[in-house]
C-alpha cells in the first residue's frame, strides 16, 4: 500500500527526468492540436478545443515514475479528436476519433 500526500505526487510529476519543468497545459494543448493537424487532410479548417482535463499517471505502479498526462477534445470540421499528452515528454498521441 502506498500513501502519497498531493503535494508530494504535485512534486515527482512537476520535473521532469532531465530535471527540467515539464510541458505546462498550454503546451499540451498547442502539441494536441500539432497531432491533429498532422492527421487530418485539410489543414486550413479552424480546431476547437472542447475539453481539458489533467490525469496522473503511475508507471509501473511507482510514484517515483508519476507524470501528468493530459486529455484533450478537439474538434477540426465535423471530426472529434481525443489525444492524450504526456507532459513529461511532450508526446502526444490521438486515441479516439469520432466523425
Amino acid at each position: 500500500l502506498v500513501l502519497a500526500t498531493a503535494a508530494s505526487v504535485f512534486a515527482y510529476v512537476n520535473v521532469k527526468a532531465s530535471g527540467r519543468a515539464e510541458y505546462n497545459r498550454e503546451e499540451c494543448i498547442e502539441l494536441a492540436k500539432k497531432s491533429v493537424n498532422d492527421h487530418s487532410e485539410n489543414a486550413s479548417t479552424h480546431l476547437v478545443v472542447l475539453e481539458v482535463d489533467r490525469d496522473v499517471r503511475f508507471y509501473n505502479g511507482k510514484l517515483s515514475r508519476a507524470t501528468y498526462v493530459y486529455e484533450i477534445e478537439v474538434v477540426k470540421g465535423s471530426i472529434q479528436y481525443e489525444v492524450e499528452v504526456d507532459s513529461a515528454t511532450g508526446k502526444a498521441v490521438i486515441v479516439d476519433v469520432d466523425d
